[in-house]
């Protein structure tokens, strides 16, 4: 067959020739001379650019900083996945793999509690190979990719990059996105929680944000009558024959506090019988608690997905700040009923600590960023950005 032949151009048909044709080659990333900071950091970030990326991966990722410096390192690029939340972590290393880049993907995973990581790199060594396989074997919740990149010319084009997929974990880890509903649901066929009520349980999957906007809770003394330390008691038991990521806690209150790694944060559990329901919530209390709250607010799309309909609350001085949910029509009055309320708060208490502790590490490095003199890119200031807020 002739060289000469034709091809579809959208809907047009064109003629080429032979000397239309090139050919395809690889070019050797020494030869490049490309700053993995300055030049292909911000490239990768790019929406179009990540695409090629995530097809590789299997991931829908969403770039939100470049060259983030945590500490006394710099994280490439970190992204986030669209449909579980989960942070992920990018590290680029235009040459082959070596025990310095990663030592410091490990590390800044540790600093930031992200779970999912890409090592990409020009070649990965066999010991790095099966440090990341084993890595991804030692833990269920752990998800590292180690992606090889080749690039290459079509003609006198300009280099791009290919990317393979290397190293992969075996499984996929990252939130429930079950509704609490079925979750329950799930309970009552296996025989851990009663079969009653299923309309009304199907009912409270809602958020009802007509009133208390602020979140008082102002209770009668109605709610002194409900024995919260045995309450809380059982909810712990509750929690500990299914599992749970932070550490119990033993309360006599009507509120249950879970601390995160950073001052100023915690997520609530709140019971109020008076006004038969459950809340859990993120509160942030620090002077620039609008800084983090605008900060959180980036996500909302991405974080409601996974959590289902959010109140978010800023307070009049910014200094604090809640995020919210709550179930109406519990029945706390009644002790034989308490374990559908525990049902309720432990999914979402995880749920929020899942999508939550991790960010708040993050966002103290964010923080100090928005604190730096702003530069030509952002032309704003940290005055522009707190007015922007509109507390």
């Amino acid at each position: 067959m002739h060289l000469e032949d034709n091809y579809f151009a959208g809907n047009e048909i064109v003629r080429i020739g032979s000397d239309k044709l090139a050919s395809i080659r690889p070019v050797s990333a020494d030869s490049l001379q490309i700053d993995e900071q300055d030049d292909f950091n911000p490239w990768i970030s790019r929406d179009e650019n990540l695409r090629l990326l995530s097809d590789v991966v299997g991931i829908d990722l969403a770039s939100r900083e470049v060259n983030l410096h945590v500490g006394e390192y710099l994280i490439d690029v970190l992204a986030v996945d669209r449909e579980s939340g989960n942070i992920v972590l990018i590290e680029n290393q235009i040459a082959t793999s070596d025990d310095t880049h990663l030592g410091k993907l490990m590390t800044c995973a540790a600093l930031l509690g992200s779970r999912v990581l890409i090592w990409v790199c020009t070649e990965l060594k066999d010991q790095h190979k099966k440090t990341l396989d084993f890595l991804n074997g030692s833990s269920s919740d752990l998800m590292i990719f180690g992606v090889e990149m080749q690039f290459l010319r079509i003609g006198d084009s300009l280099p791009a990059p290919v990317f393979r997929l290397t190293i992969k974990p075996s499984s996929k880890t990252g939130y429930s996105l079950r509704s609490h509903r079925l979750v329950i649901e799930e309970e009552q066929d296996q025989g851990l929680l009663p079969a009653r009520d299923r309309p009304a349980l199907a009912q409270r999957e809602r958020y009802d944000n007509s009133s208390e906007s602020e979140h008082t809770y102002e209770e009668s003394n109605q709610y002194e009558q409900l024995d919260y330390q045995g309450f809380w008691m059982e909810f712990n038991e509750y929690c500990r024959q299914r599992g749970i990521p932070f550490t119990l806690q033993d309360t006599r209150t009507r509120e249950y506090s879970i601390p995160l790694d950073r001052e100023g944060f915690e997520i609530c559990l709140i019971a109020s019988p008076s006004r038969g329901r459950c809340i859990c919530e993120l509160r942030i209390k620090k002077e620039d608690a609008w800084k983090t709250f605008q900060l959180l607010q980036q996500d909302k799309d991405l974080i409601e997905r996974i959590a289902g309909a959010l109140e978010w609350n800023l307070g009049s001085g910014g200094t604090e700040a809640r995020i919210s949910i709550e179930t109406k029509d519990v029945q706390l009055e009644e002790r034989d009923r308490w374990i559908e309320a525990h049902a309720w708060l432990r999914h979402h208490s995880e749920v929020f600590y899942k999508i939550f502790a991790p960010r708040v590490k993050m966002l103290a490095f964010l923080e100090q960023k928005m604190n730096q003199p702003p530069d030509s890119a952002t032309g704003s200031s940290q005055d522009d950005m707190q007015e922007e807020a509109s507390y």
